[in-house]
């Protein structure tokens, strides 16, 4: 199993940002890389539901995507396991931020570890 990490310090509150990933409308305006777009078939935002959607690349390339929500914890956790290729565990974490303006803290800290089944596939989503 290998391990792909990324992180990032995002100025809003937790539920905010959580109501970013539980509003369809909302994920499919920014999720993936710069430059692509979403068309989601299915988002059931719940532990055990279905995500299906197509990532359309800005070389006019589609991406299926068949993925389920294994875990969601308002507003702190969700955890994506991808079941198509490449497949992968996407763990989400929110927690209080880490930085702060005069003595308050402001926004939270996105944790989003990816376990990987292989190099090659970390390779891949690290793209």
């Amino acid at each position: 199993m290998t391990t792909f990490r990324t992180s990032r310090e995002i100025p809003a509150p937790p539920d905010e940002v959580f109501a970013a990933f539980s509003d369809p409308q909302r994920l499919a305006r920014w999720w993936g890389p710069t430059g692509f777009t979403n068309t989601f078939n299915v988002c059931e935002f719940k532990s055990g539901g279905r995500w299906s959607f197509v990532m359309q690349g800005p070389d006019g390339r589609h991406y299926r995507n068949e993925s389920v929500f294994a875990e969601v914890e308002p507003p702190t956790k969700v955890i994506v396991q991808h079941v198509s290729g490449p497949k992968y565990r996407l763990t989400i974490t929110l927690a209080p931020a880490r930085f702060y303006v005069g003595d308050a803290a402001q926004g939270i800290f996105a944790s989003c570890p990816f376990a990987l089944g292989s190099r090659a596939t970390r390779d891949i989503v690290a793209r």
